[in-house]
């Protein structure tokens, strides 16, 4: 059976048109209520070094995108749904899993209506999530193929340690990239498709079928999201979609040992890759890793078409064209995840080669923009 059989089920077929239905009218109704409980943190988003929009956008997508897939959960455990399904679900494991997610999400979610926490707090509440996902599953790196390293991850406790603070990590990383219209939630759906194809290929069809549902939820905010901009995930959605993509692909890892960790990284490679630049950016000019600028790769990319091609006062529009450009360079790697996916020596090569262009293509861009200033 193909993957795309796997997946040709009509009732699950109907699942993702309603939950993608079901995000889209709870993102519109947030858009409409986000005039009365977040436009204080929308105008202070608007006056951010970093703001790539014009003009105040509530931050209530992910919230949205949460009580769709929250709702999901309790409609699967009225078991009407698992009768009509070619494959059930597995209830409890997916009611951790979101569970998991919760200290996460409602950290974001204060920040998303402009109650700001310490850096220290966001950070201790994705170790926190991440570590309930390590007790309800059992599951952490405990390998990645490098002798010397894996001495070290071979010991459960540093194995947990490093897998805490290197999730956490890829958690803030989508965060760092929901400025663009689109570019989380595409990079989001990008990821889960490329671990769906992955967990085809090790028959771990129950992730398989999640990943096809939570990309639901997430399209239903992308059409309110890009082109236009009417809402944004927010730091609720960002880390959301960070927490339960990562530990999701670890799970998988656990699953089976022909997953190479290599390959992993090639599908989180953008927002990973995004993410190590901006803290080596600040720790060169002496600035706290946690300090916002605007010198990330798509602010880059957007401040070049606006002074080469369409105009600085014309952000609405290069916005969301920004974000068209991006998504290409932020699927090869995902791309040659899945292909090998399988291959160790060739993914950790392809890692290489995928930083040492990134890196190249960055500077040579911060270059070229500094003539044109």
């Amino acid at each position: 059976m193909t993957y795309f059989e796997r997946l040709n089920d009509p009732v699950l077929l109907a699942i993702f048109v309603a939950l993608c239905l079901a995000s889209f009218c709870l993102s519109l109704l947030f858009i409409v209520l986000a005039r009365y409980i977040a436009i204080g943190r929308g105008k202070k988003d608007l006056d951010a070094v970093q703001a790539a929009h014009d003009r105040v956008v509530p931050r209530l997508g992910g919230c949205a995108m949460f009580l769709t897939l929250l709702f999901f959960l309790w409609i699967l455990n009225l078991n009407v749904l698992n009768s009509l399904l070619l494959t059930n679900f597995n209830v409890s494991y997916l009611y951790f899993l979101l569970l998991s997610s919760l200290p996460v999400f409602m950290v974001g979610l204060s920040e998303d209506l402009g109650y700001l926490l310490s850096p220290l707090k966001r950070l201790l509440a994705s170790i926190f999530s991440g570590a309930l996902v390590v007790w309800f599953f059992d599951v952490w790196v405990k390998s990645i193929g490098l002798p010397v390293i894996d001495i070290f991850l071979s010991i459960w406790l540093f194995g947990i340690i490093f897998t805490l603070l290197a999730t956490s990590g890829v958690v803030n990383a989508f965060n760092l990239i929901d400025g663009l219209n689109g570019l989380a939630g595409f990079t989001g759906i990008l990821v889960a498709t490329s671990l769906s194809f992955i967990a085809f290929e090790v028959n771990q069809i129950e992730v398989l079928r999640f990943l096809f549902i939570f990309s639901a939820c997430i399209l239903g905010f992308i059409f309110l999201n890009f082109p236009l901009g009417k809402i944004f995930l927010g730091d609720a959605g960002a880390y959301t979609i960070g927490h339960l993509l990562v530990w999701t692909a670890i799970i998988l890892v656990n699953s089976s040992s022909e997953i190479s960790p290599f390959a992993i990284l090639l599908i989180f490679f953008w927002p990973v890759s995004d993410t190590l630049l901006a803290i080596w950016r600040r720790w060169r000019k002496r600035k706290r890793a946690d300090q916002p600028d605007r010198l990330h790769f798509h602010q880059l990319v957007m401040r070049f078409l606006e002074i080469r091609f369409l105009g600085r006062n014309r952000r609405r529009l290069t916005n969301p064209i920004t974000t068209i450009f991006l998504l290409p360079f932020i699927a090869i790697p995902q791309i040659m995840g899945v292909i090998f996916w399988n291959n160790f020596e060739v993914s950790m090569l392809l890692v290489a080669i995928m930083i040492i262009l990134f890196f190249f293509t960055y500077f040579l861009g911060v270059s070229y923009a500094k003539r044109w200033r």
